[in-house]
């Protein structure tokens, strides 16, 4: 699944300021799956603990979204690919689609009058 942060980059400029900037990032993230350890053995699985892949690195010029030409340091990609989990668990959580009951068993709903 496609999902896009916002990376903060920081590089010492000989002479100068250290410049610093925000690039883009789109990513592929795939959040994978928790291993299943309950019921008969023979139904275990181990989980899969998914990726991120760091599909474009843009900066955004005069409006204008180009392809940076700079490099990542290794830590820097780590923080990427667990931004990018991150923003791909937020983005499921925006995108939430209750069904059309979901309030109907709700601790304001009543339904615990019932049971008195």
């Amino acid at each position: 699944m496609e999902t896009e942060i916002r990376f903060e980059v920081e590089r010492e400029v000989p002479g100068d300021e250290d410049w610093w900037g925000e690039l883009i990032i789109r990513g592929d993230v795939d959040p994978g799956e928790p291993a299943k350890l309950s019921g008969h053995p023979d139904t275990w699985h181990p989980g899969d603990p998914g990726y991120s892949d760091i599909l474009a690195v843009l900066i955004e010029i005069d409006g204008v979204e180009r392809r940076w030409t700079g490099r990542l340091t290794s830590y820097e990609k780590e923080c990427i690919q667990e931004q990018l989990q991150e923003q791909l668990k937020q983005d499921a959580e925006d995108n939430f689609d209750p069904p059309d009951d979901y309030d109907d068993y709700g601790p304001d709903s009543g339904w615990m009058d019932y049971i008195n």
